[in-house]
């Protein structure tokens, strides 16, 4: 990453300097909202700035998977890709609970392409002015510079096995 200065990121995202001063001392845990903004201004995934340094293995065993779980939104992702700089592409796992969305309000990203697929449950993906309801074994592709978020409609827990490229998560 290239080197930044807690001012410029705040500039950048619109959080304040000692918000971003506490999450970079982990003594507070942003919202995903707030990660992806600072993620995109230091130009890498959400994953990388969760990464710890243990190698860039290209096997990722199930019980070592990295997971960021965000309470607000009541949704989990685990990481299937390794989490370093080299990939050109992540694909996590992201289950949602019933009646939640992955994030306040749609989040385009500067560039790239998304792929979501239903594990299981049932889901809508809010996709620009669209929605489109999907069910177990639906899939959706798009570009993911068009403002997007994904809301279980189901009764279950939702699960979506999702891949962008770049890696922005």
């Amino acid at each position: 990453m290239k080197s930044h200065t807690l001012e410029k990121v705040s500039r950048q995202t619109g959080l304040s300097v000692g918000f971003l001063s506490q999450v970079e001392h982990n003594q507070s845990m942003p919202s995903l909202t707030s990660l992806r903004k600072i993620a995109e201004a230091l130009e890498c995934s959400v994953f990388t700035l969760l990464a710890t340094e243990d190698g860039g293995a290209h096997v990722v065993r199930r019980g070592r998977r990295r997971t960021f779980r965000c309470p607000d939104h009541k949704v989990t992702y685990e990481l299937l890709s390794p989490d370093h700089n080299r990939s050109r592409m992540e694909l996590a796992l992201a289950r949602l609970r019933p009646g939640c969305a992955t994030c306040d309000s749609p989040l385009a990203h500067s560039e790239g392409e998304e792929f979501a697929f239903v594990v299981s449950g049932r889901v809508q993906v809010e996709l620009g002015n669209d929605s489109h309801d999907l069910e177990e074994g639906d899939s959706v592709y798009f570009n993911s510079c068009i403002p997007h978020r994904y809301l279980n409609i189901g009764e279950d827990v939702a699960c979506l096995l999702t891949a962008m490229t770049p890696p922005t998560f």
